[in-house]
């Protein structure tokens, strides 16, 4: 979480709704914040991509579609 907050910039909010799917074997992160509700867009550089990798091995969700923030009852974090 704090890669991703430290890289991306984003409120926790933002990042609590990020699924593997949106950040896995992609180059650029398309969000829409859900504050402001702007649309960003954020390159993804490779040591960034790396970790994402690394991780997603080690949690091994269900789903490319889970969310990556969750706790050990399978439940997203809330704010």
């Amino acid at each position: 979480m704090i890669a991703l907050g430290s890289f991306f910039g984003v409120r926790i909010s933002d990042l609590l709704s990020l699924k593997f799917c949106d950040i896995l074997n992609t180059d650029i992160l398309t969000i829409i914040e859900k504050k402001t509700k702007k649309k960003r867009t954020i390159k993804i550089n490779d040591q960034l991509k790396k970790h994402i990798q690394s991780c997603y091995k080690e949690i091994k969700p269900l789903s490319q579609n889970d969310y990556i923030f969750t706790s050990q009852k399978n439940t997203v974090y809330s704010i």
